[in-house]
């Protein structure tokens, strides 16, 4: 016997209360009010490219499944060592950075979509 809002009740009655309860969840919406998309693009991932000392790598060249993930001036970003790029691309993506004088690095990364856009993903990469 358990009790549930000041009522004893027995097992079956409870699995009776929690189907209900969880019939609910289920047919509950996840907004609470409509809402808008934007027509904005936006990036999937947003990289900051720096070496063993934080000083941010510029000139690197970064290479995904989907094509190149571009530096500074060509993105939002107009900062040294920023690069950004998959647009409103969710999915598993392999990136590799090579920029002279560094070791190459390759990592895997999964962008998700949001209710409206990816969701955007921020990496500090470090080469060495």
């Amino acid at each position: 016997m358990t009790t549930v809002g000041g009522e004893t009740v027995n097992r079956a009655q409870l699995a009776v209360i929690l189907d209900r309860f969880a019939e609910n969840v289920l047919q509950m919406d996840l907004y609470d009010e409509p809402f808008a998309c934007t027509e904005s693009v936006e990036e999937g991932l947003i990289i900051y490219l720096q070496d063993s000392n934080g000083d941010p790598i510029e000139d690197a060249t970064i290479e995904s499944s989907r094509g190149t993930i571009n530096a500074g001036s060509d993105n939002l970003y107009d900062t040294p060592g920023v690069y950004a790029g998959l647009e409103e691309g969710s999915g598993h993506y392999t990136i590799t950075i090579n920029a002279e004088g560094y070791n190459d690095h390759i990592e895997t990364i999964v962008l998700e979509k949001g209710a409206c856009h990816v969701i955007p993903q921020t990496r500090t990469i470090t080469l060495f």
